[in-house]
């Protein structure tokens, strides 16, 4: 999954006060298979976040940013 500069800047411009974490990908439970190469272990934890900056984690809204 390719994903452009332009949707990049949209997922990571989420606000995560305004978004139920119901609405969110629940990424609870996932295992990261480190014999798989990173650039497959990213692609899978992106299929199933839909979101890498903002998902849920048991219920409770993530917001991961980078400085």
């Amino acid at each position: 999954m390719k994903l452009t500069a332009q949707e990049l800047e949209q997922m990571k411009s989420v606000d995560i006060g305004a978004v139920s974490a119901d609405a969110l990908a629940d990424v609870s439970g996932m295992a990261f298979d480190r014999t798989l190469p990173r650039e497959e272990r990213l692609a899978r934890f992106v299929k199933r976040a839909v979101n890498p900056y903002c998902f849920s984690v048991g219920g409770v809204g993530v917001k991961i940013e980078f400085a």
